[in-house]
């Protein structure tokens, strides 16, 4: 039977979604919609898939509880899949297609970099008026969910081979931070980041992986470079800082080619 447009995707599920999906998922809209069978024999690797595009009700994020995502609804459908499985109950995942998007983090505060003038070290200023601080990029982002039981687990994935719904994928991913300086929570701990790639992929990775020694296989986080900034006294009676007297803020470490994953562990080296 064809799904008229503008159905809500709940709709789609045809069970109880766990409460973080539910959220997400409950303003949107689905149009276009086809609806095709996948694997066969094995329960769990067969199920029908549903592509199509995505519009929310109203121009407004998707609430994923740790944050909210921002995609670029004002200008066009956004296409999504999204693949149920036979079982066991409740698998399934939903890929949705965003050639641009942002991701709002909670507990994270924007900040201005102050350099270092005189005997006052270089530091972060928390902003006077709150500022939100955005993970901006482009990439497919998938919500999984392996039961009913089982948490909702958001990843980056390869377009092109996640298109069959039971094929080993991965992606590559290259983010950023707006502001790049933040304040986690109310705490005086500040952090400068450039640049993130999240790779997923297991059959490929890019140069800035693979010229630290990794192979293709290499799935992980890759920061090219970051610096953390703690307030005196962070680790116990002395902390980081030598200074007398104490600095506001001391510039505790600073790294490049930050690479954290499976196949090689973590590495990285001081910026010169």
């Amino acid at each position: 039977m064809p799904i008229p447009d503008q159905s809500p995707l709940a709709e789609l599920f045809g069970f109880p979604l766990p409460k973080l999906l539910e959220k997400a998922v409950e303003e949107l809209k689905v149009s276009d919609v086809t609806v095709t069978d996948f694997g066969e024999g094995n329960a769990e690797e067969s199920g029908k898939l549903f592509s199509g595009t995505l519009t929310p009700r109203e121009n407004s994020p998707i609430d994923l509880g740790f944050g909210r995502l921002h995609l670029p609804w004002a200008t066009s459908a956004v296409p999504f899949r999204l693949a149920l499985f036979d079982a066991p109950e409740g698998k399934c995942h939903l890929d949705i297609v965003a050639d641009s998007f942002s991701l709002e983090l909670n507990d994270l505060h924007g900040a201005d970099f102050e350099k270092q003038t005189g005997t006052t070290p270089r530091r972060l200023i928390r902003r006077k008026q709150d500022t939100a601080v955005l993970i901006t990029g482009e990439a497919t982002i998938r919500l999984a969910c392996a039961s009913l039981s089982g948490p909702v687990v958001v990843l980056f994935v390869d377009d092109a081979s996640a298109r069959d719904p039971v094929s080993a994928t991965g992606g590559v991913a290259r983010v950023r931070c707006e502001p790049p300086h933040f304040f986690v929570g109310s705490s005086q701990f500040g952090v400068t980041i450039k640049e993130l790639l999240c790779d997923f992929s297991r059959t490929f990775s890019p140069p800035v992986i693979t010229e630290l020694g990794h192979g293709e296989e290499w799935v992980g986080l890759a920061i090219t470079e970051a610096t953390l900034y703690t307030p005196p006294n962070a680790l116990g009676q002395g902390g980081f800082s030598a200074r007398h007297p104490p600095a506001r803020q001391t510039v505790s470490g600073q790294v490049a080619g930050v690479c954290a994953g499976r196949g090689g562990g973590a590495m990285g080296s001081n910026p010169p």
